[in-house]
């Protein structure tokens, strides 16, 4: 239907216009038959520069994006690779499964070289506009709109429930971080395979039963005058391609449809180029903005001589909440928690805290805690208490591991071979060595070089 609206970019992406201040993350297309190359080539990087000043990420992110043919009624579809990966030190959730691109963020490297994080393909049957005003003539979709709605779904607006025809439900067990979030209208979570076992009817049953919402603690927080939680658009029966991972059609009209990006469809005429706030913090909440935790954990010792100090880099992409960063400790496992204020070391992000081991023969396990600007909890390891770090203080009876592949022959032409090993101990190593013989002849022993993860 004719859509007769335009909805500008959001107000982060024309701030950075303004300021000139780089975007938080970087997209490279790949683009493929496209019927207008420059125009096409325009709209994505006008996408790009809209997403990259809501999301943040040290990686850039691969985007494939071709046209073909695709029935009618359809405007676009989008895939990421999988498999998703499964990551356990996300910090503020549990073990969740992710997406390539937000996978990347996290592990802060390019895990798949050029191969792209998310495949676009496009409708050539569609009558596209490729302008990137706003003033889409009726009869012809917008291009930059659609854009902007499948990047959102490569980037995790995105999940892994479904519903057979026999109106079984089913998931992947372990949910992916975006299905973590949805909940009946009780509160309970359609993740808990407690509650609504994989495969199941009953699971099936809520998947097609409304309201299905996103529980979202940022939107409750930084939108006060939502009255409910996000609400997905939940048919019945099951819709593949359209049910669960949309926002209700209330949201074409709610606050002169802001948050209409996100709904199933669109129609000519209609230009929305602002992801509005609700996919935005849904997206927030999954990781694209993330706080990282990185600690420097604390070796065995023999000795209560120097202090036992824990140091730990903490950085929000949007900040972190002050005076939140504190350092949890234990003599018992965690029967009884202590804790101290983390300060500033001086040194950028950096915060430290001392453990008080009174004496030898004690085994201390600890976590580090802090706050983002959404009050969000984050602990390293995640899922502390139930994780820590761990270091006892005592007599050193353990010996290093040493993980190493002996080698069975070389050639003859050459005139040495290379010699490694995995090397690793809970008090740290002195010195590393070769000792080796020729023909039952001691030789001189030589050092092995560390050269990374422990790797000589």
């Amino acid at each position: 239907e004719v859509v007769d609206r335009h909805i500008p970019p959001p107000q982060a992406y024309t701030s950075r216009l303004k300021s000139g201040q780089a975007v938080g993350a970087e997209f490279n297309f790949d683009i493929q038959d496209a019927p207008n190359l420059e125009e096409v080539e325009a709209a994505c990087q006008m996408a790009a520069d809209i997403w990259g000043s809501l999301i943040y990420s040290p990686i850039p992110i691969n985007v494939k994006l071709i046209f073909a043919d695709q029935e009618s009624g359809t405007l676009a579809s989008t895939g990421t690779p999988w498999p998703p990966r499964l990551i356990d030190n996300n910090g503020s959730l549990p073990g969740r499964f992710y997406v390539q691109a937000l996978s990347e963020k996290f592990y802060r490297l390019n895990l798949n070289g050029s191969n792209p994080d998310m495949s676009m393909t496009y409708n050539r049957n569609v009558s596209w506009y490729f302008g990137l005003d706003g003033n889409t003539p009726i009869g012809r979709y917008d291009f930059l709109s659609t854009l902007l709605h499948e990047m959102a779904h490569g980037l995790g607006f995105y999940g892994y429930f479904y519903v057979d025809d026999d109106g079984i439900g089913d998931g992947l067990g372990i949910p992916n971080a975006f299905d973590g979030f949805f909940e009946d209208k009780n509160g309970n979570l359609l993740a808990d395979t407690i509650a609504f076992p994989q495969p199941s009817k009953k699971l099936g049953d809520a998947l097609t039963s409304p309201p299905v919402y996103y529980g979202s603690s940022i939107v409750e927080k930084e939108l006060t005058e939502e009255t409910i939680l996000p609400k997905m658009f939940i048919p019945d029966p099951w819709r593949g391609g359209n049910s669960l991972y949309h926002l209700d059609l209330i949201y074409d009209f709610k606050s002169g449809g802001r948050d209409a990006l996100m709904t199933y469809s669109t129609g000519t005429g209609e230009a929305i180029h602002d992801p509005g706030p609700i996919a935005t913090y849904m997206l927030y909440e999954i990781g694209w903005v993330h706080t990282f935790i990185d600690v420097d954990t604390l070796k065995d010792r023999e000795s209560v001589g120097e202090p036992f100090t824990v140091v730990a880099k903490i950085k929000g992409d949007q900040g972190i909440k002050a005076n939140t960063q504190r350092l949890f400790y234990s003599f018992d496992g965690f029967s009884s928690t202590q804790s101290a204020p983390m300060i500033p070391t001086g040194n950028p992000d950096e915060f430290k805290a001392d453990i008080p081991v009174s004496g030898t023969g004690t085994t201390v396990n600890y976590y580090v805690q802090s706050e983002d600007i959404y009050d969000r909890l984050y602990t390293m390891p995640a899922e502390a208490p139930n994780n820590f770090y761990r270091f006892h203080v005592g007599p050193d009876t353990s010996p290093p591991g040493i993980e190493h592949s002996p080698i069975a022959s070389m050639i003859v032409t050459n005139d040495s071979v290379l010699v490694e090993a995995e090397i690793s101990d809970n008090l740290g190593l002195a010195e590393t060595k070769v000792e080796y013989r020729l023909n039952g002849v001691d030789q001189p022993s030589f050092d092995l070089v560390f050269d990374t993860l422990a790797h000589y």
